[in-house]
């Protein structure tokens, strides 16, 4: 399956984005379908944590690369279920960016046709789409430093 790549400008430095994805159960911060997130080992390399969405899916997330500042990677799984996820920060004049990219690694069919087409159609479209209301949730709570609310931009048909 393709990679899924989502990037987003905020405006702030680098250090304070950082400051927030890298802190301590950050997504219980700015994530829309997020019910709980609870670290289990934090901060760095070999941190784990758990994200349970609303829809009551619990998905442990295990870190094995942390670039102090730069960003981490990570592999989430639920089941079956299993994706590797990077994080990427990049410096801006006056702002920064974040880039996540998103390798899903799992089938959900056994039908080759249908797994075909959602793969290269469906999935990415809901993950394009997941991913973006994260970072659409990051940015509300850098620009308000209001906890965001659940399904805050919209309802996910997995998530939420």
């Amino acid at each position: 399956m393709k990679t899924i790549q989502v990037s987003k400008k905020f405006n702030v430095k680098s250090e304070e984005l950082w400051s927030v994805i890298s802190s301590k159960e950050n997504l219980n911060l700015f994530h829309p379908f997020c019910k709980s997130n609870v670290a289990l080992n934090w901060p760095g390399k070999d941190s784990i944590d758990e994200l349970t969405y609303l829809n009551g899916r619990t998905y442990r997330r295990e870190f094995y690369n942390w670039v102090e500042g730069k960003g981490y990677d990570l592999l989430i799984s639920y089941g079956k279920i299993k994706s590797s996820v990077k994080w990427r920060i990049k410096s801006l004049e006056d702002s920064s960016q974040l880039t996540i990219k998103l390798n899903p690694q799992f089938k959900l069919s056994k039908n080759k046709f249908l797994n075909s087409i959602l793969s290269k159609i469906i999935i990415p479209i809901l993950l394009k789409s997941y991913l973006k209301h994260v970072l659409n949730g990051l940015n509300f709570y850098l620009i308000s430093n209001k906890i965001v609310k659940p399904n805050q931009f919209g309802k996910h048909i997995w998530f939420s």
